[in-house]
């Protein structure tokens, strides 16, 4: 955290420090993750699909709400810097 903020002092180093950081924690959940949407717990196909849904519906959402984000920024901004 300190070498972030002595690096994000200055205008141009921002961005690439927030890049990082997101990349970090992008791995370290992928990572994280993987082995566990991967392997099943049982053999029952139904529970597999339901599962599977049940991710990728999670997946989804969370790649939809960062895309509403991403849309909408200028909005945002304004809306909660009074």
């Amino acid at each position: 955290m300190c070498f972030g903020i002595l690096i994000g002092e200055t205008p141009e180093t921002t961005q690439w420090v927030f890049a990082v950081a997101a990349g970090l924690f992008i791995y370290i959940a992928l990572v994280d993750m993987m082995p566990e949407l991967s392997a099943p717990k049982t053999k029952d196909e139904n529970f597999s699909i339901i599962q599977f849904v049940l991710q990728l519906s999670g997946m989804l959402s969370g790649f939809g709400a960062m895309l509403l984000i991403a849309i909408y920024e200028e909005k945002l901004e304004t809306l909660f810097t009074a």
